[in-house]
């Protein structure tokens, strides 16, 4: 059996019964479907899940779940359903009996949203209505939406079942003002020549129902008065009448594609309560587009009676080409290209669409914007079924992030994941899932560009208003993320219990990262005409884990500065200059002027560090007083500690400044600082504990310090509360515990190739680790935080990831034995030369430093070590230079490379630290 048996049998067995419960449904479970059929349950399951993800199936999500035809539903509940799944029978039937005809109009939930409430408005106040005014584009479907308007009324009992409606376009009378008139309100004989009897107009005629007057701005102002004396009054006079008064109770509905103000009387239009704006189909975005595609293209194989494929890039740039006439143009469009495809295949059983027979004016654009090289194709059966595997397939990958995401945070929920490990794994995920998508044709080209252009525009808002950097590769997967929810049916059907868990957790632990995610989305939203993005729970989430993912990468020892003086502009002066000297923004300058109380600029103070990390520290520069109340407003707001300095100048910005970029204690800044400034300072520490943190630095550089970072995680227990943070081993050297890292965490201690000796603070070695006496050493550090079985499954983890052939797969681009092979040679020409025994710490930071040079040296990535005078380093140690050349020029002459002074002068660094008298 393939799948369309399976749609068949279901269908069939449906056919038989009249009510939807448990009970009579009993056939429709895969297990009952399995047992009747005799396939094996998996096997129906597949089919029965790929049936529901082409809108073949719904799902009533019970144990066990239920599938329905899709086909069957409008003769057992009267309608086709709003959703693909649901929880229960109940839902279902209880959504049948209160949906509407507005209710199944496409854009019902988003664009046409306020629109369809607002006539619902206008139809129901007592005791007739109100009278209502559509406005927008020609061809948006002002006309279409008063039909349903209408039929919503008789549904509702708001009007008889054989209430007249009548359409009246002034549009066609428009040069004749009293035509327009007698047409409207009737005459009498005699009134004007060739009126030989009397004449009911359509007020009359639509008594007890709905008159649509569209084109209503080309109504005379006489007819204005005449039409705004029967709202008030609902009375008028036919032409011609002079004494007696008509009556008629009307609902009015209007429509025009102008400005109201430009030609409707003003003692017109406040006769109209309500007005609503119909958007153009670009406005109604991709996802509604697509909607009105599948339903158009529908039409018409029911129409010719064929099944119809259309090429997907036609029907892409159906999708994203701006239609002028909107709606009405597309519907039209759509006719005219199912009918070049009949005419061209009167023979064919089912018509293949292709570019060609787009109308000569619209060819030279599709062949420009589209992928011809692209020969998928979507199917739209005589049935109604839409086959669009394209889009089916991104749905699929939505759902498949989704279900990912869900079992980490389950596991966090549970308490078995620290919050670094769930932000981290649900980074990759979501990360992983973009990728697929990355050079993927979401969106059309225009509407990518825009987007892009949009993301820029709201973030450069972001940086300018508030300092929030949202760095370029945030940026790219944010852009790929919004493109696929721009391409899809946002009106899912996605559990939203579990995200909603998951911003709160957000909101505790990081909510700076929630405010600069609601900004984001507050600006978009304001910003843009894009009515495509509608931003779920999910949503929330999948942008809060990308910014906070970068943000602990980049930001994480950044302490915040900020400058508050009295003064029309003082404040962002100094701020401005100190930022523009130190070369990048570290201060936000808050004006103070005598007019505003000090509680304004608290908001003001609070607001922006409320949009950024705060755990690091937060340096207020003021010209005078203030201290206790700015430590009163802020000490249970921030994360960590504050320090307030007075009598603020450029000169002490600068000082303050650089020290910030330097990532120095906090403590440490203001000592200093107030110790070479008149001024004095205020340090407070907020009553919150620091978390535990271990320090991972190598001298070897950063990248080794990263990876040393990942084999430890991966080994450590997912649950434990400790961070593990990297930092430049040069500044940890210099600055030893004046660090910003060490106000912020309890540091445990340090791991890394060379021991930066900072005071009361541990230090452990990768040749700790490697060494017989591995248990020894991490026991050291972390005895107070893992059992003696976890820190035995740290040791042999890290033995075996870090073994030789290992470490040096992990930290060098080639092939690590070649690379293992090089490094010998070179280590035993060295000890030959300088006639010394390297002991096997040195061994192994040499094969460490050795695998990342030759890497960086291959890319041309060279050290450059400001600290060393390149001069004096040659004419002092020549011979090193010399023996290490020697024992490099294998490797410099297989891979064509030569070897730059500064790592040479990088090793020399390591030979003298690890070699006590070592004078070469």
């Amino acid at each position: 059996m393939n799948k369309q048996d399976y749609l068949i049998y279901l269908t069939d067995k449906y056919q038989q019964i009249d009510t939807l419960d448990e009970a009579t449904c009993s056939f429709a479970t895969t297990q009952s479907i399995s047992e009747n059929v005799g396939k094996k349950s998996n096997v129906v399951n597949h089919h029965l899940n790929n049936l529901f993800k082409e809108k073949e199936l719904i799902k009533i999500n019970t144990k066990p779940v239920y599938f329905i035809p899709v086909s069957i539903l409008p003769k057992l509940i009267g309608s086709f359903p709003e959703k693909e799944m649901y929880d229960s029978f109940e839902e279902l039937l209880e959504e049948s009996g209160e949906s509407d005809v507005l209710e199944q109009l496409i854009g019902s939930k988003h664009s046409l949203k306020t629109v369809l409430k607002q006539g619902k408005i206008a139809l129901s106040y007592p005791p007739k209505g109100m009278p209502f005014l559509l406005t927008g584009p020609t061809g948006s479907g002002k006309t279409y939406l008063v039909k349903q308007f209408y039929q919503y009324a008789v549904d509702t009992s708001l009007l008889e079942k054989d209430a007249p409606f009548s359409i009246f376009n002034c549009a066609e009378y428009a040069d004749n003002p009293e035509l327009l008139s007698s047409k409207l309100f009737g005459y009498k004989k005699g009134s004007f020549t060739g009126a030989d009897r009397d004449q009911k107009g359509l007020l009359e005629l639509s008594d007890g129902g709905l008159l649509f007057i569209d084109e209503v701005h080309r109504l005379s102002p006489e007819s204005q008065e005449k039409l705004f004396y029967f709202i008030d009054e609902g009375r008028f006079k036919p032409l011609g009448e002079n004494e007696h008064w008509k009556q008629a109770e009307v609902r009015l509905m209007f429509a025009t594609t102008e400005n109201i103000g430009d030609y409707l009387l003003d003692t017109f239009t406040r006769r109209i309560p309500i007005v609503a704006k119909v958007p153009s189909l670009d406005e109604r975005g991709t996802k509604e587009k697509r909607e009105f595609l599948y339903y158009f293209l529908k039409q018409e194989a029911k129409q010719i009676g064929k099944n119809l494929k259309i090429e997907k890039n036609l029907f892409t740039f159906m999708i994203t080409y701006q239609f002028k006439g909107n709606v009405g143009e597309l519907a039209n469009l759509v006719r005219y290209i199912c009918g070049n495809a009949y005419v061209r295949q009167l023979d064919e059983d089912e018509l293949t669409i292709s570019i060609t027979d787009l109308p000569e004016r619209l060819k030279k654009q599709a062949v420009q914007l589209v992928d011809l090289y692209n020969k998928e194709v979507l199917e739209i059966k005589t049935t109604g079924q839409v086959i669009d595997p394209g889009y089916f397939s991104q749905r699929d990958m939505l759902e498949q992030m989704y279900d990912e995401l869900r079992l980490i945070g389950d596991v966090m929920l549970k308490g078995n994941l620290s919050f670094s490990r769930w932000l981290n794994g649900s980074f990759e995920e979501i990360e992983r899932h973009l990728d697929k998508f990355k050079e993927d044709i979401l969106i059309d080209k225009i509407l990518e560009v825009k987007l892009q252009y949009l993301i820029d525009e709201v973030t450069q808002i972001m940086y300018e208003s508030h300092q929030i950097e949202i760095l370029p590769e945030i940026k790219t997967i944010v852009l790929t993320y919004l493109e696929l929810l721009i391409s899809q049916d946002q009106a899912s059907d996605y559990e939203l219990k579990e995200p909603i868990a998951y911003n709160r957790i957000y909101l505790e632990k990081m909510p700076y990262i929630n405010k600069q995610v609601g900004l984001f989305v507050y600006l978009l939203n304001e910003i843009s005409d894009l009515s495509d993005i509608y931003f779920t729970e999910w949503d929330y989430f999948v942008l809060q884990t990308i910014l906070s993912y970068y943000n602990r990468l980049k930001h994480k020892d950044q302490i915040n500065g900020v400058v508050i003086c009295h003064g029309s502009s003082t404040a962002s002066s100094i701020a401005e200059t100190a930022n523009i000297m130190i070369g990048q923004k570290v201060y936000q300058g808050i004006d103070m002027s005598l007019e505003v109380s000090f509680k304004e600029i608290i908001k003001k103070l609070q607001r922006y560090l409320s949009l950024h990390e705060t755990g690091n520290g937060t340096i207020i520069l003021i010209d005078i007083g203030h201290t206790q109340d700015l430590k009163e407003a802020l000490q249970d707001r921030l994360d960590g500690p504050i320090a307030i300095i007075d009598n603020v100048s450029t000169k002490l910005a600068l000082d303050v400044g650089f020290k910030i970029i330097n990532r120095e204690n906090i403590e440490y800044i203001v000592e200093e600082a107030t110790r070479h400034h008149v001024s004095q300072y205020a340090l407070f520490e907020p009553d919150k504990k620091r978390p535990p943190a271990l320090i991972i630095s190598c001298q070897t550089g950063m990248g080794t310090a990263k990876k040393l970072q990942e084999v430890m995680n991966e080994h450590l227990p997912k649950d434990l509360n400790l961070e593990l943070v990297t930092t430049d081993y040069q500044h940890l050297k210099k600055m030893k515990n004046n660090t910003t890292m060490f106000s912020r965490y309890d540091i445990i201690g340090i791991f890394g190739t060379t021991d930066p000796h900072v005071e009361s603070v541990p230090y452990i070695g990768l040749d700790d680790v490697m060494s017989q006496d591995g248990l020894k050493h991490l026991t050291r550090i972390f005895g107070q935080y893992l059992s003696t079985e976890e820190i035995q499954g740290l040791n042999n983890g890290m033995m075996k990831t870090l073994s030789l052939e290992n470490l040096v797969t992990m930290l060098s681009i080639l092939n690590p034995e070649k690379t293992i092979e090089l490094i010998s040679e070179m280590i035993d020409y060295w000890e030959l030369t300088f006639k010394i025994k390297i002991p096997n710490n040195l061994k192994t930071a040499l094969y460490i430093h050795i695998s990342c040079m030759i890497e960086r040296v291959i890319t041309r990535t060279y050290v450059e070590d400001e600290h060393i005078d390149r001069e004096l380093f040659i004419q002092e140690h020549s011979f090193f230079i010399q023996t290490i050349k020697k024992g490099l020029e294998t490797f410099e002459s297989v891979y064509h490379v030569e070897v730059d002074l500064g790592e040479i002068a990088y090793l020399h660094q390591l030979f003298q630290l690890n070699l006590i008298g070592f004078a070469y």
